[in-house]
């Protein structure tokens, strides 16, 4: 009854200030029951995060095809760019993985070679400033030893893949006319250094209890208000003489509060 009414007049502020008073204790215990499953997920289910850092460098060569004077820019932007992609490309994921495998860590543990490639695409980015030629290899992880294992691994395996050289149908390398290997990769190839590998110095540990205790209210908040408009809004009883008669378009002449109002 209530939401035909309030369907053509809307309810307005004071009404749900009445709501909010008069189902205060209903509210209060939502709200206290999700923030106590918010703490008990927070500071005893969930894991904290940790996040490992390596770093190497992108050795940028002159530029021969534009200004002589001075180091192309550009080249070295699309350079460190294109490394960024490499170290999340298939090749040196697979040879992350392939890697990371042969560790004691992941003996027993099944298809963890295809869990390990997951991890490594979604858990592992990588980031670079404009003003330099060093790149930043994040990798997180539940297990401190694991985010620097990831870190670490993907950041080597990216330098063996890009050092690989030419090889002709015997397996032998290929040598130019000075004898010296071709790069199967000649643009990449010895390239990136690592400037810093992953440790516990450059590991950090993320902790996010107080925001899930904020976003645990809320929740709480969201569903006890929830309950209480259902709630109001089904009932199909009058809570007032002005509601009455708009919804039935007559005039009430007395009625009994009235009257117990009017004895006394």
């Amino acid at each position: 009854m209530n939401e035909e009414v309030y369907q053509e007049q809307g309810i307005s502020f004071s009404d749900l200030l009445f709501l909010v008073k008069r189902n205060i204790l209903v509210i209060l215990i939502i709200t206290i029951i999700c923030a106590i499953a918010g703490g008990v997920y927070a500071y005893g289910l969930k894991k904290p995060v940790f996040t490992a850092v390596a770093t190497a460098v992108v050795q940028a060569e002159q530029s021969t095809t534009n200004n002589q004077e001075s180091t192309s820019y550009s080249y070295s932007v699309a350079l460190t760019n294109t490394f960024k992609d490499v170290i999340k490309s298939q090749p040196v994921i697979v040879a992350a993985a392939d890697e990371l495998v042969k560790n004691d860590k992941y003996a027993n543990i099944e298809n963890a070679r295809s869990s390990l490639m997951g991890k490594l695409k979604s858990n592992v980015s990588v980031t670079s400033t404009t003003s330099t030629l060093i790149l930043t290899v994040s990798a997180s992880s539940t297990d401190r030893d694991e985010a620097i294992l990831l870190a670490n691994t993907i950041l080597t395996e990216t330098i063996n893949v890009t050092d690989q050289f030419e090889v002709d149908e015997n397996g032998q390398p290929v040598v130019d006319s000075e004898g010296k290997k071709i790069y199967l990769y000649p643009i990449l190839g010895n390239k990136l250094k690592v400037l810093q590998n992953a440790d516990l110095d450059t590991t950090s540990e993320k902790h996010n209890e107080l925001l899930i205790l904020v976003v645990a209210c809320m929740i709480g908040l969201i569903i006890s208000f929830a309950i209480v408009l259902i709630k109001f809004l089904s009932d199909d009883t009058y809570t007032s003489k002005d509601t009455f008669e708009k919804t039935f378009n007559i005039n009430i002449l007395a009625s009994i509060q009235d009257a117990a109002e009017g004895g006394n």
